[in-house]
């Protein structure tokens, strides 16, 4: 994939995510390791966790597809979702799915 296309797809998505007050100020930092057990836990019980070459990849247990989650955005088939759009889809999931597009693909 070209970069324009994903340096845009980038720009819209996070037009869409300050538009639903969802932006977070900056990254977070790295977990501490409480943090990251505990955050670990909660995916390992709806996701099975997939590493990929750029993020990582979430299926979710009781349904198919694969949801990417890469230098903090989160996509499902090269489609990049809102703040919105990821608690219409995912409901109460959405938060977790949120709070890991804040991390570093380093931090993931």
């Amino acid at each position: 994939m070209s970069q324009f296309p994903r340096r845009m797809s980038t720009l819209i998505l996070c037009a869409l995510v300050m538009l639903t007050g969802a932006a977070p100020a900056a990254r977070q930092p790295a977990l501490d390791a409480a943090e990251a057990s505990a955050l670990r836990r909660q995916l390992d019980a709806r996701f099975e966790v997939v590493p990929l070459a750029r993020g990582l990849g979430l299926v979710p247990r009781e349904s198919r597809g694969l949801i990417e989650i890469d230098e903090g955005v989160v996509s499902i088939e090269g489609r990049p979702l809102s703040g919105g759009e990821l608690r219409e889809r995912f409901g109460a999931e959405a938060s977790l799915l949120l709070r890991l597009s804040y991390l570093t693909n380093a931090d993931l």
